[in-house]
C-alpha cells in the first residue's frame, strides 16, 4: 500500500518538476505521503490542476508495473489481486472531492477561477462536508473506522484554522508575483488567479489596499470567513 502511495506522490513531484515548480519535501502520513511545493498557488491554475490530477493518474503506471511483476513471476495471483485492489483504492480514494485530497484540491482550483478566494474556501468546506458524509457511510459499511476518524479530524482541524489560513493567504498575496491579469471588482475581495483592482468614486484602490482593509476587518472581528 505504501509503495503504491509513494508512486502516487512521485507522480505529483514529476509533474511539478516538469513545470519547474520547486518541491520542498515529501511528508510521511498515517495513510500515505504528501508532497509540499514552494508557492504552489502562485503558479498558473492549469499547471496546479495537472500536478494535482497526476496523482490519481498514476494508477495506470502502477497497474502496468504490477502486471509486469506478475508476468515475471514476482507476484502470486493472490498477491497481484491484493496489490491491484490497493492500487484501485488509492486512486478512487484520492479523487473524492474532500480537501486536501486530490479530488478536493482539483475542485478548489477550478472553483477559484470563478469565485473570490473567500467564497472559494467556503465552497471548499461545504463540498468537503458532503464528501465526508459519503466517506463516513462507506467507511462504516466497510468497517474502516480508523480511516473515518482520521478524515473527520482533518475536517475539524480545517474548520478551526480556516480564518488563520485565510489571513496567511492574504498576507502572502502582499508579496506575491504582481504579473497577473487585472480583474476589476466591485467589493473588497481577492481572486486567486487575478490581481484585483477596485473602482471607487474616490479613485482606484489597488490590491494591497484591498488586502489591508480585509485584514483589518478580520483582526477587528467584524468579518468572519463563514459570514
Amino acid at each position: 500500500m505504501y509503495l503504491i502511495a509513494f508512486i502516487h506522490e512521485c507522480s505529483h513531484v514529476l509533474a511539478a518538476l516538469i513545470f519547474k515548480i520547486k518541491v520542498l519535501k515529501i511528508k510521511f502520513l498515517p495513510f500515505g505521503f504528501e508532497a509540499q511545493f514552494d508557492n504552489f498557488e502562485q503558479h498558473k491554475w492549469y499547471k496546479q490542476l495537472i500536478v494535482v490530477i497526476s496523482g490519481p493518474l498514476s494508477f495506470f503506471i502502477t497497474y502496468f508495473l504490477l502486471e509486469l511483476f506478475y508476468t515475471k513471476g514476482l507476484f502470486s495471483y493472490y498477491g497481484f489481486q491484493v496489490a491491484n485492489n490497493s492500487n484501485l483504492f488509492v486512486a478512487l480514494f484520492n479523487i473524492i472531492p474532500f480537501y486536501p485530497l486530490d479530488g478536493g484540491r482539483a475542485v478548489d482550483i477550478v472553483v477559484a477561477a470563478f469565485f473570490s478566494e473567500k467564497k472559494t474556501r467556503v465552497i471548499r468546506y461545504i463540498v468537503s462536508l458532503f464528501a465526508l458524509i459519503g466517506i463516513g457511510i462507506v467507511s462504516i459499511y466497510l468497517k474502516q473506522i480508523p480511516l473515518l476518524c482520521y478524515i473527520f479530524v482533518m475536517y475539524v482541524f480545517q474548520l478551526i484554522t480556516c480564518k488563520k489560513d485565510y489571513i496567511v493567504f492574504l498576507l502572502s498575496r502582499l508579496y506575491a508575483d504582481k504579473n497577473r491579469k487585472v480583474k476589476l471588482v466591485d467589493k473588497d475581495e481577492i481572486y486567486r488567479y487575478r490581481r484585483c483592482v477596485k473602482m471607487t468614486k474616490n479613485g482606484i484602490e489597488d490590491e494591497p489596499k484591498i488586502i489591508t482593509k480585509l485584514l483589518l476587518r478580520l483582526k477587528a472581528g467584524k468579518k468572519r470567513l463563514f459570514k
